[in-house]
């Protein structure tokens, strides 16, 4: 069987690979912030703190200051910015893969767009995309994989 993004990676498709993960990660570490100070960790970098003048105090005990706020909105946006990029994905993967990376990259873009609309609310939970658009995407995805698009 061959794996899911084609037999022979180029430079591109690896660089656009690990491009992708990183930024489901950092939209991870943003959306997923009160679960993960609750337990004790925060995947976004202590110097990244420092820029917005937030610390990780603030987050632990869900302060909404300004300094939060920006910190959540970049983090977001940055995620948002390479999701963007990621939609030239599916064109890399093999024809019948296409209709599940292109849907993945969507519900990511949708929960990118509900965690900036969350703002500092994500120190109390995370943002879930919008149910009805999301499985307007899946059974988009779905007819698509159907019809061998």
């Amino acid at each position: 069987m061959a794996p899911c993004w084609g037999r022979r990676p180029t430079t591109a498709r690896i660089e656009r690979r690990a491009g992708r993960s990183s930024t489901s990660q950092r939209l991870d570490f943003v959306n997923d912030i009160a679960e993960d100070m609750r337990e004790g960790r925060l995947g976004i970098p202590d110097k990244t703190l420092e820029r917005f003048s937030v610390e990780r105090d603030d987050l632990a005990a869900g302060r909404d200051t300004p300094g939060v706020r920006e910190l959540l909105s970049h983090q977001v946006s940055k995620a948002r910015t390479a999701l963007r990029t990621a939609k030239q994905l599916p064109a890399l993967t093999p024809a019948p893969h296409r209709p599940l990376i292109g849907a993945l990259i969507e519900v990511e873009l949708l929960t990118a767009n509900a965690a900036l609309a969350r703002g500092a609310k994500l120190l109390r939970g995370s943002a879930k995309p919008p149910l009805v658009t999301t499985l307007r995407v899946l059974l988009g995805a779905r007819r698509n994989a159907r019809k061998g698009r």
